[in-house]
C-alpha cells in the first residue's frame, strides 16, 4: 500500500506472504521524504525527529520465513538502497548518507556505506557476511576521517555518548573472519591525536 504522510513525504510497500508450507514471502517498497522537518507530530511520536533533511529509499526482499527459523539462509535475496542528505536532529548535522546492499543466496553484501559529516570528517565501509556458511564468516574494510572529532560530538551525544571536545581520529582497517566462534585477522592503521 501507498502511505502518505503528507505532499513531501511519501511511503509505498508491497508485499506477499504465504500461509502455508515455508511461508515464501515477497517484499518492495520505496520511500521518498523530501522534508523530514513536516512529517506530522502524529507520526514522530516522541522521537528525536530530524528540523531538515531529505531521505531516498527503495529495495526489496524474498525469502522463506521457515527456513530461516530453522538456520536455512539460501533463501534469502533482495537489495537496497538509502540516500540521506542535509540531515540535522538539535545540534547534529550529516552532510550525506548512501548505502547500497544486496543479499543472494543468503550472502548479505554491503557494497558501500558512505557517510560525510561534512567536507572532510566522513566513513567509507564495505563488507560481506556469510550466513550459509558454519562459523558465519565476514569480511570488512572501514575508512574513517575525522580530523574534527567535534564535529562528531553532536551525534555521540544524541545517543548518550560522551561530549568529544577536539582531536582527530583515522583508521583504515581491514579484515576477515568468523563470528562463530569469534575470530578475526586483521590490518590497518589507527591514528588518534588529541583526543
Amino acid at each position: 500500500g501507498n502511505v502518505r504522510l503528507n505532499a513531501q513525504n511519501k511511503l509505498a510497500v508491497t508485499g506477499q506472504l504465504a500461509l502455508r508450507g515455508t511461508r515464501d514471502f515477497t517484499v518492495s517498497w520505496q520511500a521518498d521524504a523530501r522534508d523530514l522537518a513536516s512529517v506530522p507530530a502524529a507520526v514522530r511520536a516522541g522521537l528525536p525527529w530530524p528540523t531538515a533533511g531529505t531521505v531516498i529509499s527503495q529495495g526489496s526482499a524474498s525469502g522463506a520465513l521457515q527456513r530461516w527459523q530453522a538456520g536455512g539462509w539460501q533463501s534469502l535475496q533482495g537489495k537496497a538502497t538509502v540516500d540521506v542528505t542535509g540531515l540535522r536532529i538539535q545540534e547534529a548535522a550529516l552532510d550525506s548518507l548512501h548505502l547500497q546492499a544486496d543479499a543472494r543466496a543468503g550472502v548479505v553484501r554491503v557494497e558501500d556505506l558512505s557517510v560525510r559529516l561534512d567536507a572532510s570528517n566522513r566513513l567509507n565501509a564495505a563488507g560481506e557476511l556469510n550466513l550459509t556458511d558454519q562459523g558465519l564468516p565476514l569480511t570488512a574494510r572501514v575508512k574513517l576521517e575525522l580530523p574534527q572529532v567535534v564535529k562528531a560530538s553532536a551525534w555521540s551525544t544524541q545517543f548518550k555518548g560522551p561530549a568529544l571536545r577536539g582531536g582527530a581520529v583515522a583508521v583504515d582497517w581491514q579484515g576477515q573472519g568468523t563470528l562463530e566462534p569469534r575470530q578475526m585477522e586483521s590490518r590497518g592503521e589507527v591514528l588518534v591525536r588529541e583526543l
